[in-house]
């Protein structure tokens, strides 16, 4: 049986959508709200949610990370607030591998979000985490499979699961 640890310090809508993504499926999830809460068990993949950079240690598993900002830009702990500080017009999503000297990793996939004039914290935060729980379960699942993530993976989510061809 494959072993998933998710990170996060609050629960949310992506950790609802993780565990529907996979009910149906022989994965064992634990989750944490500390990395240090992890002890030595053998996980076939860590899942951070916005995770902090000092927050991390080394592990035997890929380490993937949920970030709120299209990499390289924002790479903060407060990304959403520095891209409207900043005056930015496009925000998103970055799934990335946290490597042993490098927390910022290479970019698993990325999706947009416009920011518009009149475009409030609230809704932009909320549509980055609805996009997250669709999107971060297919790519955990591509990881743990070991296969390579693809956007067609998206369009077919909402049919995956049945036993019918309907892609």
């Amino acid at each position: 049986m494959k072993k998933l640890a998710i990170i996060n310090k609050c629960p949310n809508n992506i950790i609802h959508a993780i565990f529907e993504y996979f009910k149906t499926q022989e994965i064992d999830i634990s989750v944490y709200e500390h990395f240090s809460a992890i002890k030595s068990e053998n996980f076939n993949l860590i899942a951070m949610i916005n995770a902090e950079q000092e927050h991390y240690i080394k592990a035997a598993c890929p380490i993937i990370n949920l970030h709120q900002s299209l990499l390289p830009a924002f790479a903060t702990e407060n990304p959403l607030s520095e891209a409207i500080k900043y005056g930015a017009k496009v925000t998103g999503i970055t799934i990335h591998y946290i490597e042993p000297n490098n927390f910022y990793g290479r970019i698993i996939t990325q999706y947009p979000v416009l920011i518009g004039l009149s475009s409030h914290i609230d809704t932009i935060s909320n549509e980055l985490e609805e996009i997250s729980a669709k999107l971060y379960p297919l790519v955990i699942d591509s990881v743990i499979s070991d296969r390579v993530f693809d956007y067609t993976d998206l369009f077919k989510s909402s049919c995956n699961r049945c036993n019918k061809n309907c892609h």
